[in-house]
């Protein structure tokens, strides 16, 4: 087996990924009802696809283009590396458009938004030309790599900048804003605090008791190592960094509600004229966090051949089920010893050896204690989905509450003078009292539904509900941010996660789409 929880928790690190706000859905019918929680699956998101203010339809004349290919947070060099060389070299199945893919590209991230779209511009303008016109040429980006293009587009149709571009084509960019940036340390530091915490308990206790050998049943050798060797301590101090990076990167400009975004979306939607296209992830919600994670930390742009990222779901999800059924051995085997110390531990009561008793009680709590341990991880391991949304704004909360008053005719004792005016109501009959109309203190209501002599007796109970929101995503950002470019063309991608997409089957079938111009005119290009 490989080294699966080493490996998943190794994966914390992947945290250059860029996350979505949770807000604006209203609740649909499509819910279930979990003790008190109500759970409301969203409905599929429908953005408007057919993109509003986009006047130019045609390139300008014929031959190759250029297409520039953005990273997004991390600016990694490599990000757009197999599909860039797909579109412009060809592979099976996806012929070679006349394009030169220039790729490898860099921007500064550790200024602000004009900084950043500058050294893009520079890049761009100091590209090789191959296209008898430059705004034949078009971005395509990924993330944060799409709002810095936006911004740079923003500023050329303002003249700051000559244009050497005329097109954008964005995949998971937060166009509305990204949840997970706002109180990231905090969020961030609870979901690693508790895997580091939860997920190495069990190690941790077998590691520290005798009474099973552990090198018999090993769950993952290099896991308990990792975990015995301060990992936890290690991964305070990388959430740590890694927080404090974010805050002072391009990142908090585009926290939720934030007015650099508000600005751009306003801008976009009444002056640009800029053909648009925006593809957006959505991941499959049972296993979200195990198939983000497994992406971030095992594929890997170098390596990986044109296309091929959709195999680590599956394979994501198989290493989910090989950890789960380690720690669900390593329970049982404990339970199992649990209660065969427990069963010695009362017949040596019975039998009055008292010291035999005393050795069998502590064999027993120390099986428990392992077993417990175990039993948290698998815990851990069950919530690993709704954690992660939680972290990425994929699910949210609101509290409900209602009111019932009960009323009751008090008319005394019976055979009394005053029961018997009330022959006609069963003495202490409850009955149900709708509001006064208008609103107002049900226990105002007037004492007209009691007969003469008789006293209204009511009281009220409040009943308490949590709702929980659902949201689609791509495991990082919310398909409602990803699809909210203002006045573009947009397109889902079905099972593509926000790493997946850069390079899986969905990407093939997107770019095929864009360059044979499903997407409008201007990103028709033509085959080599």
């Amino acid at each position: 087996m490989k080294n699966t929880i080493s490996a998943f928790i190794l994966s914390l690190f992947f945290y250059s990924a860029i996350a979505q706000t949770s807000g604006g859905c209203p609740a649909s019918e499509n819910a279930r009802s979990i003790g008190n929680t109500i759970v409301i699956e969203e409905p599929p998101y429908v953005p408007d696809t057919t993109g509003t203010n986009r006047e130019q339809t045609e390139i300008t004349g014929t031959g190759d283009r250029t297409i520039f290919w953005v990273p997004g947070l991390g600016v990694d060099a490599d990000s757009w590396k197999q599909a860039a060389k797909a579109v412009q070299d060809g592979v099976t199945g996806f012929p070679p458009r006349r394009v030169y893919s220039a790729k490898g590209f860099s921007y500064d991230e550790s200024s602000t938004f004009p900084v950043a779209s500058s050294s893009l511009q520079n890049i761009i303008a100091g590209t090789p030309i191959v296209s008898p016109v430059r705004t034949n040429d078009f971005i395509i980006a990924h993330s944060q790599g799409g709002l810095v293009s936006r911004d740079l587009d923003r500023s050329v149709n303002l003249n700051v900048y000559s244009r050497y571009f005329g097109g954008i084509v964005t995949f998971g960019t937060p166009h509305k804003g990204a949840a997970i940036i706002s109180d990231l340390e905090s969020k961030l530091n609870s979901f690693t605090g508790t895997l580091c915490h939860d997920l190495s308990i069990g190690p941790f206790r077998e590691l520290a008791t005798n009474i099973f050998p552990f090198d018999l049943f090993s769950l993952d050798r290099r896991a308990v190592e990792l975990v015995s060797g301060n990992l936890c301590d290690y991964i305070g101090v990388k959430v740590g960094t890694l927080a404090d990076m974010k805050t002072a990167t391009l990142a908090q400009y585009y926290k939720p509600n934030t007015s650099f975004l508000y600005n751009l979306n306003d801008y976009t939607l009444n002056h640009s004229t800029t053909p648009s296209v925006a593809f957006y992830g959505i991941e499959n919600n049972d296993g979200i966090c195990f198939r983000t994670f497994y992406s971030y930390f095992n594929l890997n742009a170098s390596v990986e051949g044109a296309f091929q990222a959709d195999n680590t779901d599956n394979m994501a999800i198989y290493e989910a089920g090989q950890a789960m059924d380690a720690y669900v051995l390593k329970r049982n085997i404990y339970n199992g010893l649990y209660i065969a110390a427990d069963v010695q531990y009362y017949l040596a009561l019975i039998g009055l050896d008292f010291g035999l008793a005393g050795n069998y009680y502590g064999s027993r709590e120390r099986a428990r204690s392992v077993r417990d341990g175990y039993q948290t991880g698998i815990n851990w391991l069950n919530s690993a989905d709704s954690r992660w949304m939680d972290v990425i704004g994929a699910q949210t909360y609101t509290s409900s509450y209602s009111t019932q008053t009960y009323h009751y005719c008090d008319c005394g004792d019976f055979g009394s003078a005053r029961a018997a005016t009330a022959n006609n109501y069963s003495l202490r009959e409850k009955y149900n009292v709708p509001p006064p109309t208008g609103g107002g203190d049900p226990a105002q209501i007037p004492n007209v539904l009691c007969p003469e002599g008789c006293e209204d007796v009511h009281w009220t109970t409040t009943t308490y509900v949590t709702i929980k929101n659902i949201y689609e995503s791509d495991g990082v950002v919310l398909s409602s941010s990803a699809s909210e470019y203002p006045g573009a063309k947009k397109k889902k991608m079905d099972g593509s996660n926000h790493k997946t997409m850069k390079n899986d089957l969905n990407t093939r079938d997107r770019l095929t789409e864009l360059l044979d111009g499903q997407h409008g005119g201007y990103f028709f290009t033509e085959t080599r």
